[in-house]
């Protein structure tokens, strides 16, 4: 299930306004990048996750993750 699943439209125009991307929720259920570009979108999260010092990495297989306490 999608990370961002757990976000009911308003949660997730408040994350995304967050990251810089403007968002449309014409139906006020269904939330779109006002710009109407996942591009958007996909630029933002990796943005914000290079910001955190997320390493992210392509094409290979992951076996478990390290999560680091923000004090």
């Amino acid at each position: 299930q999608p990370a961002l699943a757990e976000f009911d439209s308003r949660a997730l125009r408040r994350f995304l306004d967050g990251l810089g991307v403007t968002t449309d929720a014409p139906d006020g259920l269904h939330v779109y990048p006002a710009s109407n570009s996942a591009l958007a979108v996909q630029k933002a999260l990796w943005r914000r996750a290079r910001e955190l010092g997320a390493e992210v990495r392509l094409g290979v297989r992951v076996t478990g993750l390290w999560l680091q306490a923000r004090l």
